[in-house]
């Protein structure tokens, strides 16, 4: 409920906007790389939280490691 705030809230501001269409009912497989700005985690959350699409990424090991760990978690 919360994330759904942040990612209406993000977009409402945003000068980007969000254009929906109907995605594929079977599980898909959605590669972005190679990364272009840092605001690629920024985009992908208000994406998936706005949608309501439950993630599953993968990062390197930098990530998960001091200070940035639990919040990367």
């Amino acid at each position: 409920m919360i994330r759904q705030l942040i990612a209406r809230l993000f977009w409402a501001v945003s000068p980007w906007r969000l254009v929906v269409e109907r995605v594929p009912d079977r599980p898909t497989l959605f590669i972005g790389a190679p990364h272009t700005s840092n605001w690629d985690l920024v985009l992908m959350l208000g994406i998936a939280w706005r949608l309501r699409i439950k993630l599953r990424w993968l990062g390197k090991h930098d990530l998960f490691t001091g200070w940035k760990g639990p919040v990367m978690r």
